[in-house]
């Protein structure tokens, strides 16, 4: 395996984290030994956050670059929204279609 260690800010607690690279699979794996936060990203995901707005409205927001700007933007919308909304990671494979919609 040809693969790489970078140091990284830990995008749950801002401590020390580390991202390891598969150069052979581009698969991505990020680990804070702060936090235990532990995330894989595989290249050719699109990142996105699903929102049910007061349980009842699904937005889909994204696609994002990566996890600690999906979890920047997360942190933004509980600042806006707060409790009122419901909120969770969706990856995909890149490119892929989704539809969401609501019953009615």
């Amino acid at each position: 395996m040809s693969s790489s260690i970078d140091n990284i800010t830990c995008p749950k607690c801002g401590g020390n984290a580390q991202r390891e690279t598969d150069h052979k699979t581009g698969e991505v794996y990020d680990h804070c030994t702060v936090c235990d936060y532990e995330e894989v990203i595989v290249e050719g995901q699109d990142l996105y956050i699903l929102t049910i707005w007061k349980g009842v409205e699904p937005v889909l927001t994204g696609p994002y670059k990566d996890a600690e700007v999906r979890e920047q933007a997360l942190i933004a919308l509980k600042k806006e929204h707060g409790a009122e909304s419901s909120y969770f990671p969706v990856d995909m494979t890149a490119g892929a279609a989704i539809e969401i919609g609501v019953f009615g």
